[in-house]
């Protein structure tokens, strides 16, 4: 779409593009995280309460999911970490 289209439909909406993008987020369970980081659930959960591992969102009652965007941060922060040694 050209730029002026999507500016329009932006403010026709009441949405900016950065919060369409937001609203885009791919939610991951904890089975997918421990299969991307190779964490374990308590070592998970052992970062969160120190505060070296991105927290959760609740999706329910009794659900939580975490934020892709938040992992991918994680891992390229790890990696930078790693690769500054």
């Amino acid at each position: 779409m050209p730029d002026g289209i999507l500016g329009t439909q932006a403010v026709v909406l009441g949405v900016t593009q950065d919060a369409r993008q937001k609203m885009a987020e791919t939610f991951l369970r904890r089975r997918q995280i421990e299969e991307l980081t190779g964490l374990a659930r308590s070592t998970i959960y052992d970062r969160i309460n120190a505060g070296t591992f991105p927290k959760p969102v609740k999706i329910g009652n009794r659900a939580v999911a975490w934020l892709k965007s938040d992992i991918d941060a994680w891992q390229s922060d790890c990696i930078a970490k790693a690769q500054a040694k």
